[in-house]
């Protein structure tokens, strides 16, 4: 990402994107997912500005994979800009042959670290693909809604005029 601050043109602030598609049927096997993702994402926290994890985690707010999230120090982004995760994700309300059947739930997430030296703001999360086809009902983009969120990175330093910033989008 490009810093927008006109007092410093050449400043990037770096933010890792992930995405995942976690385990549909066990929670222990996404658990473990998770995990290594962390994991896998640990030795590069002290070269970016920070870390965005976003996807079909396949489980619902109150499964312990996001506990495991927010103790690396990851943030819901459509919590943290609506105060709840949304009621669901899952099914779009497509109709296919052969389509996963099952109670509607909130499957998809957008996690967000920051670096020590960065804020990772959430300027704006919303549901996106949520609407069919206008020439068919029963056409989705996908049989998940998507979840579209606006980061701000800012330096910590930038409560004051002179620091930096950056925005970006990133979608689950």
């Amino acid at each position: 990402m490009h810093s927008n601050d006109s007092s410093s043109n050449d400043a990037v602030a770096h933010v890792w994107l992930v995405n995942t598609h976690l385990d549909h049927a066990a929670a222990d096997i996404r658990q473990r997912q998770v995990q290594a993702i962390c994991a896998w994402m640990e030795p590069l926290k002290g070269s970016c500005a920070g870390i965005v994890v976003t996807g079909d985690l396949n489980a619902p707010p109150d499964e312990a994979l996001h506990a495991s999230l927010a103790a690396a120090g990851f943030m819901s982004a459509h919590k943290a800009a609506h105060g709840a995760e949304p009621s669901f994700t899952w099914p779009s309300g497509i109709q296919a042959p052969l389509m996963d059947e099952g109670e509607p739930h909130c499957a998809d997430y957008v996690y967000a670290w920051q670096a020590p030296d960065y804020q990772l703001l959430v300027a704006a999360a919303q549901l996106c693909g949520d609407k069919p086809s206008q020439d068919d009902a029963t056409l989705y983009p996908s049989d998940h809604i998507g979840i579209k969120v606006k980061l701000r990175v800012v330096t910590s330093s930038s409560s004051s005029s002179s620091g930096g910033s950056a925005a970006g989008e990133a979608l689950a």
